[in-house]
């Protein structure tokens, strides 16, 4: 649990792949614990985990929505570079 702390706790400088691996471990663990009877510290290590995967799950959807704005942008871009209001050039054919 210590190392899915740590990880969680540096999600920014992860990869999606890590993040994936990280959404796994985090869901394998709760599962874990969700099996044993329930005790104190066992419902408060499935509150933990579901507060880290809410955390996994939000920087999940930033991320996604940061690619997104950058492929509008790239997209938008590329529109006034190569868009077809352009006038044909001198000898084009249009």
């Amino acid at each position: 649990m210590d190392q899915i702390r740590s990880q969680v706790d540096r999600l920014s400088e992860l990869t999606d792949e890590q993040i994936s691996a990280l959404q796994d471990q985090i869901i394998s663990e709760f599962e874990s614990f969700e099996s044993q009877e329930p005790t104190a510290e066992s419902v408060d290590a499935m509150t933990s985990l579901a507060d880290m995967l809410d955390a996994v799950r939000g920087e999940t959807k930033q991320r996604e929505m940061a690619a997104r704005e950058l492929a509008a942008q790239a997209a938008e871009a590329a529109m006034r570079v190569k868009g077809s209001d352009e006038e044909p050039m001198e000898g084009e054919i249009s």
